[in-house]
């Protein structure tokens, strides 16, 4: 294979003509079929064993009139190239324009969009009711910029309701003792107040304090206990939880004061001093258990004047009972 130089007045001889003519030149052909019959073992007829007909070798070209096996002409004219193993079709080594398929396109290609036909600062690229994708500018009331940055102008641009899909606050109601100010609408912004400062640094006032858990302090602990008085006879209830209650004030007349053992909760607690002479007498319902000494059945009695007692709710009907006490 190749090219040779032929000089005037030399002798063609049939392997030159067959290698440098014959076997380089694109040959046609009607069909495949004929393609086929028309090579063979490269061996002449007069030798034996030849069948007269060319080797096929790696290289040669070939033009199909049409490129089917079937005998009705179906097929379309190619060029084809054998490769030393098989007949390759042109639409391997060549693509005539408008042919390019997404196939023959490697995934890796990596194509840069710089190869795209180039559109107008700021477009997108969105699919057209073809589903075509076009450059478009985007409309209404948001602007995008070269720089990818978006815009949303308009007083009605943005409208928040029913239809928004998550997390969002329509408005804030006030609670009790809270203020809201500048409760709704666009660029407000709310203040919520309550009626005194509760800064780490300031002294809040409730009226009541209900602790879950542990309380640590600090500093010292004021407080200030609620007083009552009862008479002779008197209950005292659970609303008596945290008092200091005041009994026996006749200077020299005894009485019996009974606790209610409902609704008092475990660790409440109340003191009761006796402030007159008679012997003061704090009883309980039958079945109650008493913790402390000296105790006589279910009646605690203080010893003299100005002696106290603290009962302490332990569980239903049963008390720690702890002061100045006598039997």
């Amino acid at each position: 294979m190749g090219v040779k130089l032929f000089v005037s007045g030399e002798i063609a001889y049939a392997a030159d003509i067959n290698e440098f003519f014959m076997e380089q030149a694109i040959a046609k052909f009607a069909n495949i079929a004929a393609r086929t019959s028309a090579f063979g073992n490269g061996i002449p007829l007069s030798v034996v064993g030849g069948d007269g007909k060319p080797l096929l070798k790696e290289g040669q070209f070939c033009y199909l009139e049409e490129n089917s096996l079937a005998s009705d002409g179906s097929g379309i004219p190619e060029v084809q190239f054998y490769n030393g193993t098989i007949w390759v079709g042109a639409e391997n080594f060549s693509v005539s324009d408008g042919e390019i398929t997404n196939v023959k396109v490697n995934a890796a290609a990596a194509i840069a969009l710089s190869k795209l036909a180039p559109g107008t600062a700021g477009q997108i690229i969105v699919a057209n009711a073809s589903g075509v994708p076009t450059y478009v500018t985007l409309g209404g009331d948001a602007t995008i910029n070269s720089s990818g940055q978006l815009t949303v102008s308009g007083s009605t641009a943005v409208t928040l309701g029913s239809e928004t899909v998550g997390d969002y606050v329509a408005s804030l109601v006030q609670g009790t003792g809270v203020t809201v100010t500048n409760n709704s609408g666009e660029g407000t912004t709310p203040t919520i107040a309550i009626g005194q400062s509760v800064a780490t640094t300031a002294s809040p006032t409730f009226a009541n304090l209900t602790l879950s858990g542990n309380a640590l302090v600090t500093g010292n602990v004021v407080y200030n206990i609620a007083t009552a008085s009862v008479a002779n006879s008197a209950s005292i209830t659970s609303t008596s939880s945290g008092k200091f209650i005041e009994a026996g004030t006749s200077a020299s007349v005894a009485g019996t004061y009974y606790v209610d053992n409902s609704g008092w909760s475990t660790g409440a607690q109340v003191t009761i001093m006796q402030m007159g002479t008679g012997s003061a007498s704090i009883a309980f319902p039958v079945g109650t258990s008493l913790r402390g000494t000296p105790i006589s059945g279910t009646t605690a009695v203080l010893r003299t004047q100005y002696s106290s007692v603290t009962l302490i709710s332990r569980l239903e009907n049963d008390w720690f009972v702890v002061g100045d006490l006598k039997v």
